[in-house]
C-alpha cells in the first residue's frame, strides 16, 4: 500500500512537471482570454538592445501537495516508533517544499529583454517570452493592452 501511494505521488510530480513545462507564457504572440477582442494602443519604435533572460515560474499547487504526500510517506515508514510524528512533519514539508522547486523550475521558460525607444523620444524596456526574433535596429510595434500589458510585435 505505501509503494503504491509513494509511486502514484511520483507520476502526481512527473504529470506536473510535464504540464508545467507547457503553460503559455507572456510572449508577443499570446494573448490572455481577457484581452482577446479589446481595443489596444499601438506604437512604433526601435529596437535598442536584445538581452536574453529566464522568465522565473510558478510554484504549482498539486506538485507540492504530492511531494508532501511523499515524503509524508517517506517519513512515516522510516526509523522506529518513538518521534514518529516529527518524522512526517518534516518529511512532509522537505517534500512539499521539493515538489514546489521542481514546480518552479520546469515552469521557467526563456524570454527577451527588449529596449524600445519610441518614435516619441521615450525608452521603454519589455520583458516577454522568446517567441520571436528580434535585433538592434528593427522597428517594432509596441502594442498596449488595457491591463497595461505591454508587447513586442515585428
Amino acid at each position: 500500500m505505501n509503494k503504491n501511494i509513494i509511486v502514484l505521488g511520483f507520476i502526481l510530480v512527473v504529470s506536473f512537471v510535464v504540464t508545467g513545462c507547457q503553460t503559455a507564457g507572456s510572449g508577443g504572440k499570446t494573448y490572455t482570454r481577457g484581452q482577446a477582442q479589446q481595443s489596444m494602443q499601438v506604437f512604433s519604435g526601435t529596437v535598442l538592445a536584445v538581452s536574453d533572460v529566464t522568465i522565473e515560474g510558478q510554484s504549482g499547487g498539486l506538485a507540492t501537495a504530492a511531494g508532501g504526500v511523499i515524503g509524508y510517506q517517506a517519513g512515516k515508514n522510516s526509523g522506529g516508533n518513538s518521534s514518529k510524528g516529527l518524522r512526517r512533519s518534516i518529511g512532509a514539508t522537505v517534500g512539499a517544499n521539493a515538489g514546489a522547486a521542481v514546480s518552479k523550475r520546469a515552469s521557467s521558460q526563456a524570454g527577451l529583454e527588449i529596449e524600445v525607444e519610441m518614435d516619441d523620444g521615450r525608452i521603454q524596456v519589455i520583458v516577454q517570452k522568446k517567441d520571436d526574433d528580434f535585433r538592434v535596429g528593427d522597428r517594432v510595434r509596441v502594442v498596449q493592452a488595457g491591463d497595461g500589458t505591454l508587447r513586442i510585435r515585428q
